[in-house]
């Protein structure tokens, strides 16, 4: 999976990616301690997709993700 962000360093996600090579909120973490493989997700205003993709790797080839 491929997360594109605008690249640009004066969007706040491209920067803190680059920097980080991370997302760096802790609902990430939190989120991950309950998604299971076959589970289904709900990322509202999901943005660029980076709790999207997190979740999609979570939930794996047989869950599903709504962004």
């Amino acid at each position: 999976m491929t997360l594109a962000v605008r690249p640009r360093l004066d969007s706040i996600t491209t920067y803190v990616l680059l920097e980080q090579e991370t997302w760096f909120e802790k609902e990430l973490p939190f989120l991950m301690q309950y998604l299971q493989p076959g589970m289904t997700a709900v990322d509202i205003g999901a943005n660029a997709g980076v709790y999207s993709l997190r979740m999609a790797r979570a939930v794996g080839p047989t869950g599903l993700v709504f962004a």
